[in-house]
């Protein structure tokens, strides 16, 4: 449960960050752990009975096409720098 409260946690640290960008201030984000297994208990489960998702043939949206990979730099100053 404490995973889900870190979850809750970060994304409402987020929404803070865009709400400061947007429109300046400063917020608080409290997560409370109780509320938070609260609200994942809520969610419900499964159906076990249930099938399983089907998976498609190519992992690219493209039927058949793998995409090309780079080989990994071997310095890493030819890099491109943000």
């Amino acid at each position: 449960m404490t995973t889900i409260a870190g979850y809750l946690g970060a994304a409402g640290i987020q929404a803070a960050l865009i709400r400061r960008a947007k429109e300046g201030g400063s917020y608080h984000v409290r997560v409370n752990l109780a509320r938070a297994a609260m609200f994942f208990m809520s969610l419900g489960t499964f159906d076990k009975n249930a099938p399983a998702p089907h998976r498609r043939a190519t992992p690219n949206p493209v039927a058949g096409h793998q995409s090309p990979r780079k080989p990994p730099t071997e310095n890493w100053s030819d890099s491109p720098r943000r």
